[in-house]
């Protein structure tokens, strides 16, 4: 899914934390989704997609930036998210 498809799709519900979690969870998919799609088996092509997903959390940050004159979510956020589930992401 595209940025603007995600900001159609949670842009007038994303303030709710629910739908922020939801949000997450459906980029999340699409890193496994890619992962496996590519026959990914190293750590470092995982980081490499999760790095891809999170310039797509960016764009999506200045979508809301664009209509909204401020972004209600925090640019790198998804790539800030992955480092506390695996502190050694970028390292």
């Amino acid at each position: 899914m595209k940025a603007i498809d995600y900001f159609n799709k949670y842009r007038l519900t994303i303030v709710d934390n629910k739908e922020l979690t939801k949000l997450v969870q459906e980029m999340s998919e699409e890193v496994k989704e890619l992962a496996k799609k590519r026959n990914t088996n190293s750590d470092s092509s995982v980081v490499s997609i999760i790095k891809e997903i999170n310039q797509k959390w960016n764009k999506l940050c200045g979508l809301y930036e664009k209509e909204y004159g401020k972004s209600i979510l925090i640019r790198n956020g998804f790539l800030i998210y992955w480092e506390a589930k695996i502190p050694n992401l970028t390292k």
